[in-house]
C-alpha cells in the first residue's frame, strides 16, 4: 500500500505526524504547515529530521517550534537550520539551544542568532560561544549579554575578545567581567573601553597583561585601581615608566603597603611620662593647658621648684 501523501493537516494528531513518512513531509505545501497546530509537532520524531523541507522549516512560526523536541532539532544540518525564519528562532527555548552542536549554533546566521532571547541565550554554552563568528557576538543587545554566564564569558576565544566592542564591554557584569580573559585585550581597546568596566577587572586579571597593554590604560584608570590593583601593576608600571603617569597619591600607593591609621593618644592620658629626663625642651604652658598638672589658670604663676 502506497504513503498517502497529504494534503490537509485538519486530521493531524500528535500519534499520527510521527508516522509519516519523508515523502509526505517533505511534499507539504506552507498552507500546509501554517495549519498543523503547535502541540502536534510534539510528536516529531529525530528520525524524520532529515525530512524536514525548506517550505516546511521556513514556515514553521515560535509557537510551532516551540512545541519540537530539542533532539529533532538537534539532529538539522546546516542548510536545514538556515532556513528557519528570524521570527521562529524567538521560539527557540533553553533546551533546544543546549541540544545544538558547536557546529550547528555556529551555521546560524548572525541575523538568527541575534534573535534569541535573553533566556534562551543563557544556556549557551563554552563550547557554542567558541564556534560563534565576531559579526553574531556584535550583534547581541545588553540584555542578550548580560544573560552570559560568567564561565561562558571565560571560554571567549582570543580572536573573539580582540574584536568586543565598547557596547559589548560597556554591557557587561561585574562577574562576567571578572571571567574575561583580559590579557587578549588589545591596546586598541584598552584606550576606549568603558574605564568604569575595566575598573572591574581583578588584580590576577592585571597581572596579565603585557607591556603594551599597560602603557594603553587610561590616565583616569590607573587613579581609580585600588591599592590592590595597583599592587598588580606596579613592576609592569615601573618597567613602562607608568607610574609618571599617576597622580602623587596613586604612585605613592603603588610602592607603599597600606597600614591602618595610627591612633594618637589623648595628652592628657601620657602627661605623667613626661619628665626633665626625657626632654630639654621648654615647656611652654598655657592657662588652662591640659600639660599643666596644676591646672595653671594666671598667667604670672610659675611651677614651683
Amino acid at each position: 500500500m502506497q504513503p498517502q501523501t497529504i494534503s490537509t493537516n485538519s486530521g493531524l494528531s500528535t500519534a499520527s505526524i510521527g508516522q509519516l513518512e519523508k515523502k509526505q513531509l517533505s511534499s507539504m505545501s506552507a498552507q500546509d504547515v501554517s495549519n498543523i497546530l503547535p502541540e502536534v509537532l510534539a510528536g516529531l520524531e529525530k528520525t524524520q529530521a532529515s525530512s524536514l523541507s525548506t517550505i516546511f522549516l521556513g514556515t514553521i512560526n515560535k509557537e510551532q517550534i516551540r512545541e519540537i523536541h530539542p533532539t529533532v532539532l538537534g539532529e538539522l544540518k546546516k542548510n536545514q537550520i538556515t532556513q528557519l525564519d528570524e521570527e521562529a528562532i524567538q521560539g527557540l527555548n533553553k533546551q533546544h539551544l543546549k541540544a545544538l552542536s558547536p557546529k550547528l549554533v555556529s551555521s546560524l546566521l548572525p541575523e538568527q542568532f541575534a534573535e534569541l532571547t535573553p533566556k534562551t541565550l543563557k544556556a549557551l554554552k563554552p563550547n557554542q560561544i567558541r564556534s560563534l563568528s565576531n559579526e553574531s557576538i556584535s550583534l547581541l543587545n545588553e540584555k542578550q549579554i548580560k544573560k552570559l554566564t560568567p564561565k561562558t564569558i571565560n571560554a571567549l576565544q582570543p580572536e573573539q575578545i580582540s574584536k568586543l566592542s565598547t557596547q559589548f564591554v560597556a554591557a557587561m557584569t561585574n562577574r562576567q567581567l571578572r571571567k574575561l580573559p583580559a590579557d587578549d585585550l588589545t591596546p586598541k581597546q584598552l584606550k576606549t573601553l568603558p574605564t568604569k568596566a575595566l575598573s572591574k577587572l581583578t588584580p590576577k586579571q592585571l597581572k596579565q597583561l603585557n607591556f603594551k597593554q599597560i602603557k594603553a590604560l587610561p590616565d583616569d584608570l590607573l587613579d581609580r585601581f585600588n591599592n590592590k590593583q595597583l599592587k598588580a601593576l606596579s613592576r609592569a608600571l615601573n618597567r613602562s615608566d607608568g607610574s609618571r603617569r599617576l597622580s602623587p597619591n596613586a604612585q605613592r600607593r603603588t610602592i607603599e603597603p597600606y597600614t591602618e591609621p595610627t591612633v594618637i593618644p589623648d595628652p592628657r592620658d601620657t602627661w605623667l611620662s613626661i619628665t626633665t629626663d626625657q626632654s630639654t625642651q621648654q615647656w611652654d604652658l598655657q592657662p588652662n593647658d591640659p600639660l599643666d598638672p596644676l591646672a595653671l589658670n594666671k598667667t604670672n604663676q610659675s611651677l614651683p621648684l
